[in-house]
């Protein structure tokens, strides 16, 4: 199965502990590649399976999948 990109979101009550749960999440297979501990925000990557089990994770509030935007480069022919 392939992994896909994640954001997860931190309830209020469990903010101070997000560097943990981000460590937790780790443990049981989450690819943690940011985490924000200030706003509560954990990024990263996971198959659905893994997903699914850090849904049910005290101190979850969201997991959601995380969509990725490119721009093209800037170009003057090009108008922004």
């Amino acid at each position: 199965m392939s992994k896909l990109s994640y954001a997860v979101v931190v309830d209020d009550h469990h903010i101070d502990a997000t560097r943990a749960i981000a460590d937790t999440m780790s443990s049981q297979g989450f690819i943690v590649m940011s985490v924000m501990p200030d706003i509560g925000a954990i990024y990263g990557e996971a198959e659905e399976t893994v997903a699914s089990r850090i849904r049910k994770m005290e101190g979850i509030e969201e997991v959601r999948l995380s969509m990725d935007v490119q721009l093209p480069p800037f170009s003057s022919a090009v108008p922004q």
